[in-house]
């Protein structure tokens, strides 16, 4: 099994594909070719892991896998229709799923720009609005001593007006 970090138990699995010189499946022949003098070549013993139960499916994708790995030799002409198909089929799904990639990473970079340009626009309004608090605060600050200002004018001319009152009244 590929890419599992533990032990792995292998049991030799049958060799079915890989019969023929060139990677041929039992009866398949090349143009030109009679089937008489083709020459059986040994099978090669395939590994299969054992340590997770396989259907019918994984165990042959596995021994398709390990088919390719033990045979540099094999191209696609010596395929069967069904698995040419299915070639073809894969290609036309990663052309499908690499086209998807490519919209789904503009569309994200389309709103990452969005939101750097919306961040901004905040970074300044929130410029803008801390300016505006400090001015609004020093005006503040100046209205209350202003005030304060007043309030104390105003106690010393009622202060005043008390004494001329009192300084008549006598």
């Amino acid at each position: 099994y590929l890419g599992y970090p533990g032990p792995v138990e292998t049991v030799p699995v049958n060799e079915t594909r890989l019969s023929r010189e060139g990677n041929l499946r039992p009866g398949v022949k090349l143009k030109g070719q009679k089937t008489q003098h083709s020459k059986p070549v040994p099978m090669i013993p395939t590994f299969v892991s054992t340590d997770f139960p396989l259907d019918r499916d994984t165990s042959a994708r596995q021994q398709v896998l390990y088919e390719v790995a033990e045979s540099k030799s094999a191209s696609l002409k010596d395929l069967c229709p069904e698995d040419k198909r299915r070639i073809a089929n894969l290609i036309k799904e990663l052309a499908r799923v690499s086209e998807e990639k490519e919209v789904t990473e503009e569309r994200l970079k389309a709103e990452q720009e969005s939101f750097e340009k919306k961040i901004r626009q905040l970074e300044e309004q929130n410029k803008l609005i801390f300016t505006e608090r400090e001015g609004l605060q020093q005006q503040y600050r100046e209205c209350q001593e202003l005030l304060s200002l007043y309030q104390r004018y105003l106690s010393e001319q009622q202060v005043k007006l008390k004494l001329s009152e009192h300084a008549v009244n006598m």
